[in-house]
């Protein structure tokens, strides 16, 4: 009994290679073009930003610099107890 129903069943393992492959299709192509776009704004704009911090931390240690300079001009006005000198006395 078996045997005979295994006999009914047709199993088509047949492949069908008359239509084309996905990759060739439009909207594949449209959709890769839209994330290489996507990906290439990301880019862009991440050296953008880049460029920003870099400047950014320019300028942070330039007044940095500055400040250190302006607290020994300071330091230099002033004794040790912290009271400016008097040139007067």
């Amino acid at each position: 009994m078996r045997l005979n129903e295994m006999e009914e069943i047709n199993l088509d393992i047949g492949i069908d290679y008359s239509n084309d492959p996905f990759y060739t299709e439009t909207w594949f192509l449209v959709l890769i073009a839209l994330l290489l776009l996507f990906f290439l704004v990301l880019l862009i704009r991440a050296g953008k930003r880049s460029r920003r911090r870099r400047k950014a931390e320019k300028a942070l240690k330039k007044a940095l610099k500055e400040s250190a300079e302006f607290q020994k001009e300071d330091s230099n006005e002033t004794n040790e107890s912290g009271r400016p000198e008097n040139t007067s006395q």
